[in-house]
């Protein structure tokens, strides 16, 4: 490695040497994936500023600007900046923001590019304030400007053809501003989430072989973790755009499962819960096994903690009915999460229809309820979003997708619904009934559970909106692959991270 780059213990150092000898210290932070000829320009205008300039960039894992970014690692960037003759120091930052690196190396100058003064999703006050409180200056670049995200796309088959198609249809036609200003008014929607919760336990293990006497596999534990799925997982999906999302539900009184619900830290979300003793949470175990250095994840096999069908019947759900009938009179939008587990029955379906409310619904497929939970069980509804497999089992086989949503739609008498077709992406109808065919962001996948939901949670929001077909099924798209992208919902899909990551799919 070149001796520009830097530890963060060997820049502290050096930074307090410049100052004591009163050398004026520049410094740029960005991503930096592709250095162009832009970034050229800005390093010259910056360094014009002062003695030293240092260049940081954030480390991969908080780049969040989309699919398969950044297209080259912290090493490659890192030789790729130390090489530059104008550069004289490189340091990777660890941190989300650059505040750490301000804080070791107290600039003189914090150089931006113009865009960054009007930057619909970034903001650097929280960095400008923090230069300024050093004595240090924010200054502006006004070079022309060039994006590696634009040349990669479209130069280095960044995206596939498809998405680059779809990228210049809608930027004709919408800015990100434009589509931003949609999600900012999601903040403005009350929303009531009513459905199972669901725990997603991952078991970490290794494959050793078949074991010596029996034709089983044999495996090898590492570690269990633990994830808020199901309503859960939606909820707080929900709450990353919307002031006011309510989850009401139930769950058993076991002592940590009651505890995780509750004081997970991802919870943003109020939560209206029924803890019932004679109810059993149900918990989905996955044994799962890492595929070498690589991040995806093969599933060994499962396990389903479900309530026995007859306990189920005796349980007293009065409590539940309670705060659901007092949940949706504070709502604009009922967001139902029906895994076919037994939470939504007919007294549930029935206040939530009485309540004359805007209806989301999604209902699904699974092992535990294969054929018999279908959304043609419902008599009605505003939006619905499913996948091929549960519209398949519903509708029985009419020759094309796009003619199944339509007469779902229609049975449904909804106004929007919405189809994912997995590597395929989603097809989205609107009261136009023009069906709007959107192609998967990113094909690069560690996990898929959780990415339905997260499709169905931003979807539901855009069609109480009436936002356009297209956008809605393009930020359901973008939602879905970003959780498609971490471990189950070990993460909650936030409004920056989708702003970064529309950024640099629509910049072609």
């Amino acid at each position: 490695m070149s001796s520009k780059i830097l530890s963060h213990n060997e820049l502290e150092a050096l930074c307090k040497e410049l100052r004591s000898q009163n050398k004026k210290i520049i410094h740029c932070h960005g991503v930096f994936d592709m250095v162009h000829p832009g970034h050229i320009l800005h390093f010259q205008e910056a360094k014009k500023l002062g003695d030293v300039l240092i260049v940081t960039i954030t480390t991969e894992k908080y780049v969040n600007k989309g699919p398969d970014r950044p297209f080259f690692n912290d090493d490659m960037r890192l030789l790729a900046l130390s090489a530059l003759e104008i550069v004289d120091h490189v340091v990777i930052s660890n941190k989300k923001t650059a505040l750490e690196v301000i804080d070791i190396i107290k600039p003189d100058f914090y150089v931006k590019g113009a865009d960054c003064k009007q930057d619909v999703i970034a903001t650097i006050s929280d960095e400008a304030e923090r230069v300024m409180q050093y004595g240090g200056q924010v200054h502006y670049t006004e070079t022309q400007k060039f994006s590696s995200s634009r040349l990669i796309n479209t130069g280095m088959a960044g995206m596939p053809d498809n998405v680059i198609k779809l990228a210049k249809s809608i930027s004709s036609r919408y800015t990100l501003d434009d589509i931003r200003c949609f999600i900012d008014r999601f903040s403005e929607i009350k929303v009531l989430v009513v459905g199972d919760i669901i725990i997603d336990e991952y078991v970490h293990c290794d494959i050793q072989g078949l074991m010596s006497k029996d034709k089983a596999l044999s495996v090898r534990y590492k570690s269990t973790e633990r994830y808020l799925g199901g309503s859960l997982a939606v909820a707080n999906h929900l709450a990353g755009f919307s002031n006011a999302v309510t989850l009401c539900s139930m769950a058993g009184t076991e002592a940590n499962i009651q505890s995780l619900i509750v004081n997970a830290p991802q919870n943003k979300a109020s939560l209206d819960l029924d803890f019932n003793p004679l109810y059993k949470t149900i918990i989905k175990q996955k044994y799962i096994t890492q595929n070498g250095i690589r991040e995806d994840y093969d599933k060994i096999f499962a396990v389903a903690h479900l309530q026995d069908d007859n306990a189920q019947k005796n349980i007293d759900k009065n409590t539940f009915y309670e705060k659901l009938n007092t949940g949706v009179k504070n709502s604009d939008v009922i967001v139902v999460c029906d895994y076919g587990h037994g939470l939504i029955d007919d007294k549930t379906m029935n206040i939530i229809y009485n309540s004359g409310k805007y209806v989301c619904i999604n209902c699904q497929t699974n092992s535990s309820n294969y054929g018999v939970n279908l959304i043609t069980k419902y008599r009605k509804c505003n939006m619905f979003s499913l996948d091929e497999r549960e519209i398949f089992l519903a509708l029985g086989g009419i020759n094309t997708k796009e003619k199944q949503l339509l007469k779902l739609i229609e049975l449904l008498k909804a106004d929007y619904g919405y189809l994912t077709t997995g590597s395929s992406g989603a097809i989205g109808i609107g009261k136009d009934r023009i069906p709007f065919i959107c192609p998967a962001i990113t094909l690069k996948v560690i996990d898929t559970v959780g990415a339905g939901d997260a499709f169905y949670s931003i979807a539901c929001l855009c069609s109480y909106l009436n936002v356009p077909i297209e956008i809605s099924t393009l930020l359901g798209n973008v939602a879905g692959a970003i959780i498609a992208n971490v471990i189950s919902n070990s993460e909650s899909i936030e409004k920056i991270k989708m702003l970064k990551y529309l950024s640099t799919v629509l910049n072609v």
